[in-house]
């Protein structure tokens, strides 16, 4: 399989970048809403999900369907705190992968808002030449806790509700082409075009292609060979792109023709 991506001017082509593909395994994706929120990134990272906890509990759990790009994120650690970003320990990592994260915490604050930081980092090096590293995971369970927790049928606890995702501005923000489409939307997508070598998705300049190795849950959403319009004007260097999904054979030159 392989994705290329190809950028047009109004005034000149030029091929970018052709990568051969190992596949494995409004502003809403799936009913999730994408924000900006208000924190220190320093010690929490640029990422965070909002929670609402509906019922006092000793635990409660959550899922959350992340669509997250990086390949491991059972690596990185995910603090959750409560609303006023007191940390909460009793937490239980129950199932980490790049669609979905399950966890399992101890809401300590009672009903209401939380928040589970789940890309933090520490800052190493010097100040000029800065270097981030994401931190490991790190168990702070209570022993009793955990060990009673496990113990649980997950369907018996009660919900936690995933409230929207935030980054820390708009630049840090994932949505919408990082967001990555699942392995069982991706099937879906080339069984229903089984008749076709390739699939093209056109983007505009404002949703340029960030990812090489996935296809983000937009392309699942508007689907492959649309058409582009816009206007441009005078003299203006105006940009669009298309993502060429191969996945019956590789290809290494591309081009295209202007009618």
């Amino acid at each position: 399989m392989s994705l290329i991506r190809l950028f047009q001017s109004a005034n000149r082509f030029c091929f970018l970048c052709c990568l051969c593909l190992a596949w494995s395994v409004g502003i809403y994706a799936q009913n999730l809403k994408y924000a900006t929120g208000k924190w220190n990134p320093d010690t929490l990272g640029n990422h965070r999900v909002v929670l609402n906890v509906p019922v006092e509990a000793e635990a409660v759990k959550v899922q959350v369907d992340w669509r997250r790009r990086d390949h491991h994120p059972e690596d990185i650690n995910i603090i959750v705190t409560d609303a006023n970003l007191h940390r909460i320990h009793n937490v239980y990592r129950s199932n980490i992968t790049r669609e979905t994260g399950e966890l399992i915490f101890e809401p300590q604050a009672g009903k209401g808002m939380y928040y589970l930081f789940y890309m933090p980092y520490v800052t190493k090096g010097s100040a000029n030449y800065p270097t981030v590293v994401y931190q490991k995971p790190v168990n702070q369970a209570d022993f009793n806790w955990l060990n009673k927790v496990k113990s649980l049928s997950l369907k018996d606890l009660p919900k936690a509700e995933v409230v929207e995702m935030q980054s820390i501005n708009a630049l840090n923000s994932f949505f919408p082409m990082e967001v990555i489409a699942k392995k069982s939307e991706v099937d879906q997508l080339l069984a229903s075009h089984k008749d076709k070598a390739y699939l093209l998705f056109p983007e505009l300049r404002r949703y340029s292609i960030r990812m090489t190795e996935d296809l983000p849950f937009r392309w699942i959403q508007n689907g492959p060979n649309g058409t582009l319009k816009d206007s441009a004007s005078r003299n203006e260097y105006f940009t669009f792109q298309t993502g060429v999904y191969s996945f019956l054979q590789s290809y290494s030159n591309c081009s295209v023709s202007f009618s």
